[in-house]
């Protein structure tokens, strides 16, 4: 998601955007905050580090599988917020 926020720069305090301007053109009057919510890099690993041997009842196995995954779901996916440039999305 990518949240563009105006501001007028004659404020005499922009409060918690101040920190989210990183702009240093002076004509600019916007700050871009992008956020993105994805899994881990480490998310394949949680997710099947107790399946590598499966259950002899098939049936049993998937159970164990989702209920596992309903468990750990929720700590493999991380948010992540920053302020980018809106002139220059490599700055």
């Amino acid at each position: 998601m990518v949240l563009d926020i105006g501001y007028d720069t004659d404020a005499p305090d922009l409060g918690p955007l101040g920190n989210c301007i990183i702009d240093l053109n002076d004509d600019c009057h916007e700050a871009r905050l992008e956020f993105c919510f994805g899994p881990k890099a480490t998310a394949p690993e949680a997710f099947f580090a107790d399946h590598l041997i499966p259950l002899e009842d098939a049936a049993d196995d998937r159970s164990r599988f989702f209920r596992n995954l309903s468990q750990r779901l929720p700590s493999a996916y991380a948010g992540t917020l920053e302020a980018v440039d809106p002139n220059d999305a490599t700055n």
